[in-house]
């Protein structure tokens, strides 16, 4: 298989009536998926939608971003995903970046798309989910309910892009990773087989979509292997327990700041979580207190892994093929080589620290446009993680520490740059260092450092409220420190280890 498209076709002949997807009382089987993603894809195709478009997605977890993400993939498109917390000057960015032809979003996020979209030029196509349509904007819903359904879906080579995940990636400012259809269709076949996806399963799929983790670990290996996915929209730690105990879900996937806040919850005896078979961790570490204080108090077992948009969220995991090692991160899936290197690129002895390196068919194409950046990131066919890590005589990898300074917040990669450019436009600011704090949570907080202009008085409300007019909820500080001067280097670079010393 390499259209990841294919996978709607391969539970119709056991399982197109079962239920692929339920949301709330609605429930799609895999039969209805397949038909409505074919019948968009008649769509897309008729309007001159045609094989490499960029069609951004911004649609939370419900039915409809399963069949957009396969109905673009059908006709040979890539699917961009959105955060769906982005606004106008984030998606202005990955807008103009991938230079989309068509969007698809619900029409909450309609404005900020919509003006976006007035500040690029190269979308001519924008689906609206809902009845608040903005002008020039096509109706989603009964678009699709205009055609039958695609007869003869477009064949795309092994090494064409299917989906750009944008990502931080080891330096800079969000990069386009491209993914090919050979990339995720080994994954999900391999993480499904690997972490023992069935029909039998019902796996809550809270992790976004838009994620790599949610689109490929849940989504992708999720239907491919046939089980039921339970779709929740946004995280709620009540209301995931309550999913839980009311659908017997069998496989929790979440990041380690959802194990906490379900751990967390001083009632959680009144739910009946006794269906729930296994967990999966990723996006960032998760110590093994709170591993075992979950297993512990919800009699379930928890298997971590680690991957990257770069990886197609597949490198490494624990699983049921060997013994789990607690603080581990696992070892690598079949296929996929890992080792660690110093900073000359060699690699290191047996538990020795150094860089994470990882190499094999899920690997990116490279970040689109960016020859430069895909050349420092993947040197000598190994994709240069970041991450600070060490590999035991077994074979298997611990995390230590991130090369960058970029923050991981809730599985979610915050790049300072980002942030500090939107702070430094602020006309009382003179100087922003933005750095990672612990949190117990959400895993880092983001701490805004920052040196006001000569006379100037900030009201710190004011300038919270300025960030969230600028940036996604989740990138905005949660502290801010006010300072004369930030500590510099001969250089005059700012010393932010001096200012995490601090916190």
């Amino acid at each position: 298989m390499y259209n990841v498209a294919d996978l709607l076709n391969r539970n119709m002949s056991v399982n197109a009536g079962k239920a692929a997807l339920k949301w709330g009382e609605s429930v799609v089987s895999y039969a209805d998926l397949r038909t409505a993603a074919l019948k968009l894809a008649a769509g897309f195709k008729d309007i001159g939608l045609a094989k490499g478009d960029r069609i951004l997605l911004m649609l939370p977890n419900i039915p409809h971003f399963a069949i957009v993400y396969y109905a673009a993939l059908s006709i040979g498109a890539v699917v961009v995903p959105l955060n769906i917390m982005f606004k106008e000057r984030e998606i202005a960015y990955q807008m103009e970046d991938c230079e989309a032809v068509a969007a698809v979003c619900w029409e909450g996020f309609a404005p900020d798309v919509t003006a976006a979209r007035d500040k690029t030029e190269t979308l001519k196509h924008l689906f609206i989910l809902g009845d608040k349509l903005p002008p020039n904007s096509i109706h989603l819903t009964r678009f699709i309910a205009k055609y039958g359904a695609l007869v003869n879906p477009f064949e795309v080579e092994s090494e064409d892009t299917a989906v750009i995940m944008y990502t931080a990636g080891v330096t800079g400012h969000p990069k386009g990773a491209e993914l090919t259809h050979r990339g995720l269709s080994y994954a999900m076949k391999t993480l499904a087989e690997t972490l023992r996806f069935s029909v039998r399963e019902k796996v809550l799929a809270v992790l976004p979509f838009f994620h790599s983790f949610g689109g490929v670990v849940v989504m992708n290996a999720g239907l491919y292997s046939g089980a039921t996915l339970i779709l929740a929209p946004r995280f709620n730690a009540t209301d995931v327990l309550s999913v839980i105990a009311r659908e017997k879900i069998s496989i929790f996937a979440g990041v380690p700041t959802m194990f906490q806040m379900i751990y967390d919850l001083p009632n959680y005896s009144d739910f009946d979580t006794s269906g729930m078979k296994y967990c999966l961790s990723g996006g960032s570490h998760l110590s093994a207190d709170l591993l075992q204080k979950f297993e512990e108090r919800f009699h379930t077992y928890v298997l971590e892994g680690y991957g990257l948009s770069e990886t197609c969220s597949a490198a490494c995991f624990n699983n049921f093929k060997r013994e789990r090692k607690l603080d581990s991160i696992g070892y690598p899936l079949d296929g996929i080589d890992m080792k660690v290197v110093d900073d000359d690129d060699k690699e290191v002895a047996i538990e020795e620290i150094g860089e994470i390196v990882v190499k094999g068919p899920t690997l990116m194409k490279g970040y689109r446009n960016r020859p430069q950046a895909t050349a420092e990131a993947m040197r000598n066919g190994w994709f240069h993680t970041g991450d600070i890590g060490r590999m035991d005589m077994d074979g298997y990898f611990y995390l230590v520490d991130r090369k960058t300074d970029m923050i991981l917040k809730g599985g979610f990669k915050v790049f300072p740059k980002e942030i500090e450019e939107v702070i430094a436009a602020h006309p009382q600011i003179k100087e922003v260092a933005v750095i990672g704090i612990p949190d117990k949570v959400m895993g880092e907080e983001i701490k805004a450092c920052i040196v006001p202009k000569e006379g100037m008085r900030i009201n710190p409300a004011a300038l919270l409220e300025y960030c969230h007019e600028k940036l996604a909820a989740y990138k905005c500080p949660s502290v801010l420190r006010f300072y004369r001067e930030l500590p510099k280097g001969a250089t005059g670079k700012v010393l932010k280890k001096e200012l995490r010393l601090q916190t």
